[in-house]
């Protein structure tokens, strides 16, 4: 879940950036991923959507990339905007009946798991 949680940031992202965005895109795309992709929540399916939606699926790949390798900071944005909205981080993660709250990252997150173990 957490990876299509960041294609749908990407997609916003990618729709933003165009030359005239056209946010109710972003929701259809949201609305036809319930509908066709609920069974199967994959790359596949969401590209299968976003094409169908004529969605730049080569540049949410790209986006997608470069947030999973730490080399955007499109989530940190996020986290930042929430916190000074005093907005709940979303997504949430629960480790061992726990809310973790802390960084979005792979490290920080994988620390949280094996200090989870530890209790």
């Amino acid at each position: 879940m957490m990876a299509e949680s960041v294609r749908e940031k990407c997609i916003y992202d990618v729709i933003k950036g165009a030359d005239q965005p056209n946010f109710t895109k972003w929701f259809k795309y949201m609305l036809a991923f319930k509908d066709s992709c609920a069974s199967d929540v994959s790359e596949k399916c969401s590209r299968a959507v976003q094409m169908s939606l004529n969605i730049k699926h080569e540049k949410v790949k790209d986006c997608y990339k470069k947030v999973i390798t730490g080399k955007s900071d499109l989530l940190e944005k996020d986290r930042r905007t929430m916190m000074e909205l005093g907005v709940v981080t979303q997504p949430a993660i629960t480790i061992n009946n726990q809310t973790y709250r802390g960084e979005m990252n792979g490290f920080d997150i994988f620390k949280g798991i094996c200090n989870g173990f530890k209790q």
